[in-house]
């Protein structure tokens, strides 16, 4: 059993009602997404981490390791956000590589701060609802919102692959 499944089969959180908490999430993460302010967004993600860590008593250490994966794949998709090029130097900070400059501008910054703010935001409020729900109780709140069955079992089928993946992995490095 994989730790995320272990911890929500496993967490204080886990008997409550997981249709509470998937609307919760859903309404964090429309919030997020819709809202425009880093500080609120940052809010959003402290306040789910509060909940999985302290409240749900996620160990730090397992949450930071299961976090630091989508964290890292964030922080590339934010720099390729950052870097500009131009023929003309119109940055705040930059570097000539021949005939063209690649820089920073006010614009690609801002824009990076609040899509790192809404990123944040976002998983935290998905690992919440994932560490504290296991996939049968989500699986049943997806059918009551009245979801394709084609989509539920599509979900179900790419769960099932991350473990068959894993899986091989781990056998790889044995």
């Amino acid at each position: 059993m994989l730790p995320i499944d272990r911890y929500a089969y496993t967490n204080r959180l886990r008997d409550f009602n997981p249709l509470v908490k998937f609307i919760f999430v859903l309404g964090a993460l429309i919030f997020a997404i819709s809202i425009n302010n880093i500080y609120i967004n940052l809010a959003i993600f402290l306040f789910m981490v509060s909940l999985t860590v302290f409240i749900a008593k996620i160990p730090l250490y397992s949450y930071i390791r299961i976090i630091s994966i989508p964290m890292i794949f964030s922080i590339i998709s934010t720099v390729a956000i950052l870097l500009n090029i131009s023929s003309e130097d119109i940055f705040i900070l930059s570097i000539k590589i021949f005939n063209k400059y690649i820089g920073i501008t006010e614009d690609s910054v801002l824009a990076s701060v609040y899509t790192i703010g809404r990123v944040l935001a976002s998983i935290g409020s998905t690992f919440f609802l994932a560490l504290t729900t296991p996939l049968n109780s989500i699986i049943r709140v997806l059918k009551k919102f009245k979801l394709p069955n084609s989509l539920i079992e599509l979900l179900v089928l790419i769960y099932r692959f991350i473990f068959i993946f894993i899986e091989e992995v781990s056998e790889i490095r044995t």
